[in-house]
């Protein structure tokens, strides 16, 4: 019982130390968005994103652990591009027209755009 309590207390620091270093991404995420949306750069950068996973799988001590380091940084990334697009367009569009009048076209290549 006693090593539970002693596991359960590393994990409780660690999720401490998690939530700080996240809310530091998070204001530097928000950081770029509005730089981005300054310069209107694309919300998502797929090679910038490869170069960040490389990095932090560099410091990976344990490689036992690289899928699912992939898979949080996958959840990050995720995260980070909602943000910056809510910031970079904080709105919604609504397309309405015909069946055959391009709304899908049009959807597709704004997105492309935005991308």
């Amino acid at each position: 019982m006693e090593e539970l309590k002693r596991a359960r207390t590393i994990i409780d620091a660690c999720d401490q130390d998690i939530v700080a270093i996240f809310e530091k991404r998070l204001e530097a995420v928000r950081q770029l968005a509005y730089y981005k949306k300054s310069q209107n750069l694309a919300v998502f950068q797929e090679k910038r994103e490869e170069e960040v996973l490389n990095k932090v799988q560099s410091h990976l001590n344990n490689p036992a652990f690289e899928d699912e380091l992939r898979a949080l940084y996958q959840e990050i990334f995720r995260i980070s591009r909602k943000m910056q697009s809510q910031i970079i367009l904080p709105f919604n569009i609504v397309l309405i027209g015909f069946a055959g009048s391009g709304k899908t076209t049009v959807l597709i290549q704004r997105i492309a755009n935005l991308i």
